[in-house]
This record gives C-alpha cells, sequence and structure tokens, in this order.
C-alpha cells in the first residue's frame, strides 16, 4: 500500500540520516583537534555554515552518493541539527516523490528504462573522461616548458 510505504520510507531515510549526522556530531571534537586549526578546514566550515542547507538538500536526491559524507561533515562542524533535519526531510521528500513516481510511472517499462539508464550513463562517463583528458592537455600546454619536460621524466611508482 503506498499510502504507508511512503510515510514509512521518509522516517527510515530521516532516521538513518539523522543517525550519521549524530555520528558526525560525536566525532566532531576529534575532528575539530584534527584539522580545526587549517585553513582548509575553517573554509569549509564557514562555507558550509553559509550554503549548508542546499548542500544537505543536494545530496538526499541528486548527488547521493555524497550524502553520508556530507551527514558527517555537518555534524563535525556542529551545523544546527534542526535546520538539517528541515532540510533533510525535504530532500528526502523530494527523492521519495521523484523517484517512487517514476518508478509508479514507469515501472511497467523497467527493462526499458533500465537499459536507456545505462547506455546514457555509459555516455556521460565517456564524456566526462573525454573532458577530463580535454582539460589536462589544455592545462600540460600551458605551463612552461621547464614544467613540462620535469612532468615528462616521472616515472610512475608501480
Amino acid at each position: 500500500d503506498i499510502s504507508t510505504a511512503l510515510p514509512l520510507a521518509l522516517v527510515g531515510v530521516v532516521a538513518g540520516d539523522m543517525t550519521s549526522y549524530a555520528m558526525g556530531r560525536f566525532a566532531g571534537e576529534f575532528m575539530q583537534r584534527r584539522f580545526g586549526e587549517t585553513a582548509t578546514w575553517k573554509s569549509a566550515e564557514e562555507t558550509l555554515h553559509k550554503r549548508g542547507g542546499i548542500a544537505v538538500y543536494l545530496t538526499r536526491w541528486l548527488l547521493t552518493p555524497l550524502a553520508i559524507p556530507t551527514n558527517l561533515v555537518t555534524g563535525a562542524s556542529r551545523y544546527p541539527a534542526l535546520a538539517f533535519f528541515g532540510y533533510d526531510v525535504a530532500g528526502e521528500v523530494t527523492w521519495i516523490v521523484l523517484y517512487g513516481g517514476l518508478g509508479f510511472t514507469f515501472g511497467n517499462s523497467f527493462e526499458y528504462i533500465a537499459e536507456l539508464i545505462s547506455n546514457f550513463s555509459g555516455l556521460l562517463v565517456g564524456l566526462l573522461v573525454f573532458i577530463g583528458g580535454i582539460y589536462l592537455v589544455v592545462r600540460l600546454w600551458r605551463q612552461p616548458h621547464g614544467d613540462r619536460e620535469q612532468i615528462e621524466t616521472l616515472t610512475p611508482a608501480v
């Protein structure tokens, strides 16, 4: 029954997110002692407090591989728990409605959709590798000549 499944799914994912947020909060003192005085940590913490809400929201449904690290870092940096909870719920509702709706709508065409996504993801990975290659070539090309010779003489550590 969808009227039971959707609220239970929301409760489950939010409970998991809040648990990893709490883990970050618990480990926060250690991370502060270890990294807190570095410029990188301070910059990341400042950025998180300014734009953390959008990061939490987007990692719930669009950038899902970054969700758990985001939960841990927001907890460790003492991002307000209530703000985290609000953005988390909004993002998870978006995820459930978007992907649940797609599944409900295209459930009968599952094999076709899976093949289409597989083909698209392969194309996307290929495109990203191509763009990355162009970026590296341009970056190498713009380096002074002496730096280029140094790079060419490096041997890989195998």
